[in-house]
């Protein structure tokens, strides 16, 4: 059974972006991005099977947790240069990597259990970024 996080979070976050919309610009704005350099992004796709829809799944989310972590808090586009770089990686349009990473950031705000399968990948990733 999946476990899924408390709706609390969420709709706490949903009513804040409407009565105080300044808080949520200042969370966003707060959320450094842990990788800047977009040509490691090729890099990070070989730790992933992308001919696995899941996988390439956790593969976008993770670029995303690392180069523009704010996604995962409201719903504001991908970083700049973020989604082009991720379709050249895929072989797909960037309306595709847009789809996928609402896709990603569902899934990450509302399950626990990915969640933690994505911040694990993501250490996995720093852990290996001297390397990469």
């Amino acid at each position: 059974m999946i476990k899924q996080k408390d709706y609390s979070d969420e709709a706490l976050l949903h009513v804040l972006k409407y009565l105080h919309p300044e808080l949520v610009k200042e969370a966003v704005a707060k959320c450094e991005p842990r990788l800047t350099d977009l040509s490691l992004i090729p890099a990070i796709s070989s730790m992933f099977n992308l001919d696995n829809h899941d996988s390439k799944l956790h593969f976008i989310a993770c670029v995303l947790k690392l180069y523009d972590p704010a996604v995962f808090i409201t719903d504001k586009a991908l970083g700049r240069g973020i989604a082009p770089k991720i379709a050249e990686v895929l072989g797909c349009t960037r309306t595709n990597v847009s789809e996928h990473a609402n896709t990603v950031r569902h899934f990450y705000q509302f399950n626990v259990d990915y969640q933690s399968v994505i911040d694990t990948k993501v250490e996995e990733v720093m852990s290996r970024n001297g390397t990469l």
